[in-house]
């Protein structure tokens, strides 16, 4: 078996999708709701209708504590936040049981 302690494939394990999501949240906080811009890949390859359309600026605006607004950009805006947020944590959650689990580094 494969020793991954203190390796970068283990490291990757414990850290990219929680700083992955992280920056998201960031980001979101750095768009400008009233901006036209879009970022969805469906609108560019030329289907005139995303099914995430606004879902940033309604995330953004959230974020600023404008929730009428959010969730008429996009109702689901708010739940998006709510969800990314308990997933960072249940990741921290993950890699402290995992860091406290003696069996756990044992096996690994």
């Amino acid at each position: 078996m494969v020793k991954f302690k203190e390796s970068f494939g283990h490291i990757f394990f414990l850290h990219f999708e929680w700083i992955a999501l992280a920056g998201m949240l960031i980001a979101v906080v750095t768009i400008d709701p009233d901006s036209a811009a879009g970022f969805c890949l469906i609108e560019w390859t030329g289907v005139e209708h995303c099914p995430g359309e606004g879902i940033g600026r309604s995330m953004s605006s959230a974020m600023r504590g404008d929730f009428v607004r959010s969730f008429q950009l996009h109702p689901a805006g708010i739940p998006a936040i709510i969800i990314l947020t308990i997933r960072i944590g249940s990741i921290f959650n993950r890699n402290s049981k995992m860091n406290n689990n003696k069996e756990y580094h044992e096996n690994i």
